[in-house]
């Protein structure tokens, strides 16, 4: 027993041994690659940008709050404190970018703007008198429109319209890691937060989007062309160079291309035959330092992202390097929500959780790329367990008749198809709404008319997904898309709305969510505005598809992380600081900051109504109250006052649950 008990504490030494020398390991390999790929610059200048984020919050916060208690237009406490930073902030976005060193010229630019669209306005009342009961819709206009419905790729997207874009209030924003973690990823991101720093300041309340990136995939693939677009022929003969260094991801050529095969390489031998696209193969003469020197055996056409077949003993179980690297980047950078390129199977998934585990990253939320309408009805079984495992749902769709590559020919028209759905997606996608799973499909063919939506499959492509994926500057195919969508949009929801309900919560939170939605819509409100520390309220009143903008105040920082991927949700960060206020007073301060942002941005006026959620008992988790206020032409905070105190009333007479609840008081 004794002889058998020294073993069991010698094997547990070991693996404990094992498990701090494979974490120092780790923790090393970790350090030489960020040294290697550069994130350390990145992640610093995110890090003070964050910290002047703070700071200029809590000043604007203050600033805010004390206009609206006391009238004065200029505080005299933090003016010059609010100025200083001001100063600090320009000093700081122009040393990190090139981008905002020329602010000065943006805010004339603004200013012209402004002008131009003052007398656009006057235009168009000029014409509203000779067409009555139409209006002229502007570029603009199309914009608010479709601003809490896009996600856009920053990868792909023109770095001067990310200002216009969050300004026209897209909070939703995503990356593509197969084109590497170097210097262009990373002055995406960098320019990303710039944007969100500028227009904090200008507005005056913070603007906080969320940002997810896409893994690269585990799939071979060559890197992007310079242009994108291109098409070159490779001929027989023809010397090529097959690398796995990140900096070719997009800037590959006729002469070195790069493949995300680092992991595969080793196994590769001379002579080897590998596959690119449907006709090009190539055979491999030398290897040196990890780089294929090959000589191409078939000819073909090469194009931007074709798949690469290896020999068939190479071993692809293993997390990619391609991987680890985009792990280690989001992680340097801040990004809290990373997309797998495929669902994979279970020993995959695992793996990737253990990969996450390890590299210290257990709070990225994982999510997966599945492209819809090519999943046959025999792998419908695999869907319930990806449905349950993953955390968010990129949905992307693929023409089925597509181009004869394999003759390397153009077809010069554009085909278009039909766009089906097999019963057992339309089951997985309504499962993914059921479970309050974000959405986000990538509708860039219907945008382009190339695909055509069948009327069985409405609710898949127009009413369940929360967000639409964009990947270009094309904005005439979004517009056309969004005004579709929203056409079909209105209908829908109140289809959906008219069927029987059942409330699944153990708390009754689904019912008062729906109740919030149904008050709404019967009022006109123009928004939400919900209080609370967690966001499970904002995403319930998100699953029931309003029409207005969900403002989730909160003092939780984190929650941009990923709350902006649910449908028409708005993180409005509220430092609350204070411990001296009671939990009511709390509360009012934090839905008179939501009145105050919602004027600031336009989105109400004298006479319109929103809908405010709260939580009424101190130490509750979730909101238990709602209440229509209608926006007042001054002194809103007094008038939001004293309806509080007109429900606190109404409960303590012991009235019932739905009095409780609501109290519309028109002031």
């Amino acid at each position: 027993m004794n002889i058998l008990a020294k073993e069991e504490g010698k094997d547990f030494l070991e693996e404990n041994l094992i498990m701090e020398i494979s974490s120092q390991i780790v923790d090393e390999q970790l350090g030489l690659l960020s040294q290697k790929l550069k994130f350390s610059a990145a992640a610093v200048d995110l890090e003070r940008m964050n910290f002047a984020r703070e700071k200029l919050n809590y000043l604007q916060q203050q600033y805010v709050m004390q206009q609206i208690f006391t009238g004065k237009r200029q505080p005299s406490g933090i003016t010059g404190s609010f100025l200083k930073l001001n100063k600090k902030l320009q000093i700081l976005q122009s040393s990190s970018s090139e981008a905002l060193s020329m602010l000065d010229e943006e805010n004339e630019e603004i200013e012209e703007i402004e002008e131009e669209e003052t007398c656009a306005e006057l235009q168009d009342d000029a014409w509203l008198g000779f067409f009555k009961g139409f209006k002229i819709l502007s570029e603009d206009e199309e914009l608010c429109l479709s601003e809490n419905k896009q996600c856009i790729d920053i990868s792909d997207y023109d770095p001067k319209a990310l200002d216009s874009l969050l300004h026209a209030g897209v909070r939703c924003f995503t990356f593509d890691l197969f084109k590497g973690t170097g210097l262009e990823n990373q002055k995406n991101i960098l320019r990303l937060r710039e944007n969100e720093l500028s227009i904090s300041r200008e507005s005056g309340f913070p603007v906080m989007t969320t940002l997810f990136g896409m893994l690269s995939p585990r799939l071979q693939f060559t890197g992007i062309l310079e242009p994108a677009d291109a098409i070159i022929s490779l001929e027989k003969g023809h010397a090529l160079i097959l690398t796995y260094r990140r900096e070719y991801s997009i800037h590959s050529s006729a002469t070195i291309v790069f493949v995300n095969a680092r992991f595969l390489i080793d196994d590769c031998k001379v002579n080897d035959f590998i596959l690119i696209g449907p006709t090009i193969q190539v055979k491999i003469e030398a290897i040196i330092k990890s780089e294929l020197h090959c000589t191409v055996m078939e000819p073909g056409l090469l194009r931007s992202r074709l798949p690469v077949r290896f020999p068939g003993r190479c071993n692809r179980t293993s997390v990619s390097l391609e991987e680890l690297e985009d792990i280690t980047f989001a992680r340097e950078v801040g990004v809290q929500v990373l997309i797998s390129y495929t669902p994979g199977n279970r020993q995959y998934y695992g793996e990737l959780n253990k990969t996450l585990s390890l590299l210290n990253c257990e709070d990225i939320r994982l999510g997966t790329r599945i492209v819809i309408n090519e999943i046959k009805e025999e792998y419908d079984e695999d869907l319930n367990w990806i449905a349950d495992s993953y955390d968010v749902f990129l949905l992307e769709l693929t023409m089925t008749q597509r181009p004869d590559e394999c003759r390397d020919r153009e077809i010069s028209e554009i085909s278009t198809d039909i766009l089906e759905l097999s019963s057992g997606v339309v089951n997985f996608i309504k499962k993914l709404y059921d479970m309050r799973k974000p959405i986000i499909l990538n509708a860039s063919l219907i945008a382009e008319r190339r695909l055509f939506v069948h009327p069985s499959c409405l609710n898949e492509i127009f009413f369940y997904p929360d967000r639409y994926l964009f990947r270009n500057g094309r904005t005439e195919n979004s517009f056309y898309f969004l005004f579709l969508q929203n056409a079909y949009f209105k209908q829908l929801a109140s289809i959906q709305f008219a069927r029987p309900f059942y409330d699944k919560s153990l708390t009754g939170s689904d019912t008062m969510a729906r109740s919030c939605v149904a008050t709404a819509e019967e009022n006109d409100a123009q928004a939400f505005i919900v209080y609370s520390i967690t966001p499970d309220m904002s995403i319930t009143i998100s699953h029931f598809r309003p029409s207005a903008p969900i403002v989730f105040v909160t003092d939780i920082r984190s929650a941009s992380d990923y709350i902006s991927m649910y449908h028409n949700i708005i993180l409005l960060y509220y430092s609350s600081q204070d411990t001296d206020i009671n939990h009511a007073e709390s509360s009012y301060r934090g839905l008179v900051y939501g009145l105050a942002y919602l004027k600031s941005r336009r989105i109400i006026s004298k006479d319109k109504k929103v809908v405010l959620v709260y939580t009424y008992e101190e130490g509750a988790k979730f909101p238990d109250r709602y209440t229509t206020f209608k926006f007042p032409a001054t002194d809103f905070a007094e008038n939001l006052k004293k309806v509080l105190k007109c429900i606190l009333l109404w409960s303590r007479v012991n009235l019932g649950v739905e009095e409780k609840r609501t109290c519309a008081l028109s002031v």
